[in-house]
């Protein structure tokens, strides 16, 4: 009996453990997922998966440039915030509460060598293999339109940089956009193929 007991509480402590240890595990996974599939390095400063109060925050996510694009970051944002419901996500429909995007800055550089850092992202486009082709194609069918439904919606978008290294001398031009719209919609349907 008491080996028994001594199972469960070790069985309640490991549980409760990886519970308060979740956001730190996913945190790390997505951070060494992006760089070994696209080669930039990603940060993040919290990531909390709430299941409880249905909702997933990221904070001072940075994505830096590729390898050959000077130490800089590709695109900072303080922060992501979706809110959902998970009941109307189990019968098939998308309900986010509240999506929240703040993009403070995205930057453009041209290396020495004359390359965009936004090419390494199209081939990253192009490593996926295309299906087979097959002699005789077969009909279409149409894509399926999922519900959507975005209770309220705020985007914040504050500037994109481009900087110039392939004339010797970096040159910087800075485009703010300051973009700050909340908005509240409603409920649409999205083909999306499945």
């Amino acid at each position: 009996m008491k080996l028994l007991m001594k199972l469960a509480v070790l069985l309640v402590v490991v549980l409760v453990v990886l519970v308060l240890a979740r956001n730190i595990v996913v945190k790390a996974a997505v951070e060494n997922g992006v760089k070994m599939v696209t080669g930039m390095p990603l940060s993040l400063g919290k990531l909390d998966l709430n299941f409880q109060n249905s909702f997933v925050d990221l904070e001072d996510l940075v994505v830096k440039n590729p390898s050959g694009f000077h130490d800089t970051s590709l695109v900072e944002i303080p922060k992501i915030f979706v809110g959902y419901n998970l009941p109307d996500i189990l019968k098939g429909n998308v309900h986010l509460s509240n999506i929240q995007f703040d993009m403070k800055q995205f930057t453009v550089v041209k290396n020495e060598k004359g390359e965009l850092n936004l090419d390494r992202l199209k081939a990253l486009q192009g490593t996926q293999k295309a299906p087979a082709q097959t002699t005789r194609q077969k009909p279409k069918t149409p894509a399926k339109a999922i519900p959507i439904q975005i209770d309220m919606m705020r985007l914040k978008i504050g500037k994109v940089v481009y900087t110039d290294y392939s004339g010797g001398q970096p040159s910087t031009k800075e485009f703010r956009i300051d973009l700050d719209q909340a908005m509240s919609t409603s409920r649409t349907s999205i083909a999306l193929c499945v």
